[in-house]
């Protein structure tokens, strides 16, 4: 008990610990090898924070030889989860990758499995937002892989912690988003574009409300973002119409040029919804 209050000390207070002369860093892949090479491996430092390595280190010991497997699955999870984000090695992703994956597949019978698939699929969705359309395809399917494996960690184990924590992250994948942005000024009588950034969305549509600068001057004093919004609402649109977008279901962040309707002279507020009512 006492060895785990002091592990979420550290990792809760490493932010505010003053760093010696020495300092300690985890620069040697062996901190992500098997937990029974890791359980042998020599540790030395005079690095206060760092001690946490060793404290993880006699926990898992203590669990070798006491073979609760369920509770050696979850203080190694903790042992992998900070190697990893302390760990100087380039390719430090993929070995924790593969760490994980060999202790999922040992603790695939104890709900902490879930909470490893969590850290799986957390890791593979962080690759996916390093997609960058206009490069290449590398990371584009990513998040759609981390939502696959999330999954499965809901499914193994419904009421487990790491089932809540997989659940909450597919919410953030699935996550609807849409910006858009149109030029202030527009020729009259002539359609005009409108650039549209979205994810998870394949239609927007647009409603038109013809009004005036002082209109819009007076309501933009009065009310806050979202009561403008339900002002103009509540007005006759003299136009709408809806775009369809590209959406090839890879939970990515995309953009494209809309041409929208051409509209008389005048003042014009445009609101825009993936939601049609």
């Amino acid at each position: 008990f006492l060895a785990h209050r002091a592990i979420d000390f550290f990792q809760s207070s490493e932010p505010s610990i003053t760093r010696p002369a020495y300092q300690f860093t985890l620069n040697k892949n062996d901190y992500l090898q098997d937990v029974e090479k890791f359980a042998k491996l020599k540790i030395t430092t005079k690095d206060t924070l760092f001690y946490m390595i060793t404290i993880l280190q006699d926990l898992i010991k203590f669990h070798l030889k006491d073979n609760n497997l369920a509770a050696l699955a979850d203080v190694d999870l903790k042992r992998l989860s900070f190697a990893y984000r302390h760990l100087t090695a380039n390719n430090k992703d993929q070995l924790y990758l593969d760490a994980l994956r060999k202790l999922e597949q040992k603790s695939l019978q104890f709900p902490v499995s879930s909470r490893v698939t969590y850290a799986i699929a957390q890791v593979i969705y962080n690759q996916g937002k390093k997609y960058r359309p206009l490069q290449s395809d590398r990371y584009k399917w990513k998040k759609k892989e981390a939502l696959k494996i999330a999954q499965t960690g809901i499914d193994r184990f419904p009421n487990s912690d790491g089932a809540i924590q997989c659940s909450n992250l597919q919410k953030t994948i699935r996550n609807k988003y849409l910006q858009v942005t149109i030029e202030e000024t527009n020729l009259s009588g002539e359609p005009f574009r409108a650039l549209v950034k979205y994810r998870n969305i394949n239609k927007v549509h647009w409603r038109f409300f013809k009004t005036s600068m002082k209109e819009l001057k007076k309501a933009r004093r009065k009310y806050s973002t979202s009561e403008l919004l339900g002002y103009f609402l509540k007005k006759k649109s003299v136009t709408t119409t809806a775009s369809t977008l590209p959406d090839d279901g890879d939970f990515q962040n995309h953009s494209v040029e809309e041409k929208l309707p051409k509209l008389e002279y005048g003042v014009y507020v445009a609101i825009a919804s993936y939601r049609e009512d």
